[in-house]
């Protein structure tokens, strides 16, 4: 008969600062001990914030609303550990290990990810004698709800990466690896995913205004209701990628408008208090080489244009 794994070892943040002081004192001068051990404790709302963490070991850990803000954790390992609500705000977590890790809910604004690996993973967590091993399970990393205003993941490993719901205003993903992520409803306005692999990702209802999506692998991407106005994308994007139920620019000439036509109705709107003529209505429109020069467009509207 199977049985629960023995439960994680509860530290208090005294013990912590204490490991976290030998561990600072190896990076100073490596030795034999080798960096700190942290896997499958229960660490959880403990701080750790502005401290020198890299190469420590939390594979497996309990970090739920634990504190690393602007802590320095390149190549730590975080191997399916629990870090749902936890702040790594401005952290440096180059090159971490993050694979099956969960991150839901969790802060990561402006925090350095990059080359780090999101991927999936499992770990065999060993209980008492009697219950033996116990494997976590595999499972991609869960990023749903994260805030990640202006995060780098710069070349970052996240395939099959759930971002259900999560806020990545102006974050930095250039040549990332997405393959079947999932970007439900997040908000990924006026990011960069420049050579970002993209193939299979689900986008429904994804806020990628502005964002830059040049060079992207699109390959069996989704992007039903997906807001896609003023984004940057290959003039190929139409053919790589459906783009039939996504928000987009309209374009004048689509209309059978000009940009003349629209300035005079406006014109004359505007002289005749609204008598004649026509409001200029340039919302979502793509206004790319349009000349403005000279053209009187007050009160016209101009929102994601």
């Amino acid at each position: 008969m199977s049985r629960e794994p023995a439960p994680r070892k509860k530290l208090g943040q005294n013990e912590v600062y204490a490991m976290i002081q030998a561990h600072e004192a190896y990076l100073a001068a490596p030795s034999g001990r080798g960096p700190a051990k942290f896997s499958f404790l229960d660490l959880s709302s403990l701080r750790f914030d502005g401290h020198a963490l890299a190469e420590a070991d939390f594979a497996g850990a309990c970090l739920q609303f634990a504190s690393f803000k602007k802590a320095g954790l390149k190549a730590a390992s975080f191997f399916a550990a629990d870090l749902r609500f936890a702040n790594l705000r401005e952290a440096s977590l180059v090159g971490a290990d993050l694979r099956g890790a969960s991150l839901r809910g969790a802060v990561l604004t402006r925090a350095n990810l990059t080359n780090a690996d999101l991927g999936g993973g499992s770990l065999v967590r060993h209980g008492t004698a009697e219950s033996g091993a116990q494997t976590l399970g595999a499972r991609a990393v869960d990023l749903s709800g994260i805030v990640a205003e202006a995060a780098n993941f710069t070349g970052a490993k996240l395939p099959l990466a759930q971002f259900a719901k999560a806020e990545l205003p102006a974050a930095v993903m250039r040549n990332s690896v997405l393959r079947g992520a999932n970007f439900t409803d997040a908000d990924i306005s006026g990011a960069d995913l420049d050579g970002a692999d993209l193939s299979e990702c689900n986008l429904s209802g994804a806020n990628l205004q502005g964002t830059v999506l040049t060079n992207v692998k699109w390959k069996g991407a989704t992007l039903t209701k997906a807001d896609l106005r003023g984004a940057r994308l290959d003039p190929s994007a139409a053919n790589a990628v459906d783009l039939s139920e996504a928000l987009l620019l309209r374009d004048l000439a689509a209309l059978g408008l000009t940009i003349e036509e629209v300035v005079a109705a406006h014109r004359a709107w505007a002289a005749s208090e609204g008598r004649s003529g026509k409001q200029a209505n340039l919302a979502c429109m793509n206004l790319n080489g349009q000349n403005f020069r000279g053209a009187v467009l007050s009160a016209a509207a101009f929102t994601s244009s």
